[in-house]
């Protein structure tokens, strides 16, 4: 999953940046957030800070987060890459006396 965003400085500047992996797996750990609730209730938060840990981690800032923000005049989402779903969950299985598995389905009439 890939977020492109544009970033609006306050000295009239734009700059477009791509928020990948890396700083997604770190907006969750930060925020304690999955990044599928953030997208259900996005906050400007959310998004000022994907641009941000992006432009850091390609070193197009060297500015800490609340620094960063007093230079900024808007953050804007463009673009979302690829399609986030939740991780499926494995099937549960129950044994028999025997050890092999069985579903739990109810067996047919004879």
């Amino acid at each position: 999953m890939k977020f492109s965003l544009r970033v609006d400085y306050v000295d009239g500047t734009t700059v477009e940046t791509t928020a990948v992996t890396a700083d997604i797996i770190d907006f969750e750990a930060e925020w304690s957030r999955s990044i599928l609730v953030a997208l259900d209730e996005l906050r400007a938060t959310d998004a000022y800070w994907l641009a941000w840990k992006s432009l850091e981690r390609t070193g197009d800032t060297d500015k800490g987060w609340r620094d960063w923000l007093t230079i900024v005049d808007n953050v804007k989402m463009l673009a979302m890459e690829g399609e986030p779903r939740p991780l499926a969950r494995p099937s549960r299985r129950r044994s028999t006396s025997s050890g092999s598995p069985t579903t739990s389905e109810s067996p047919s009439p004879s």
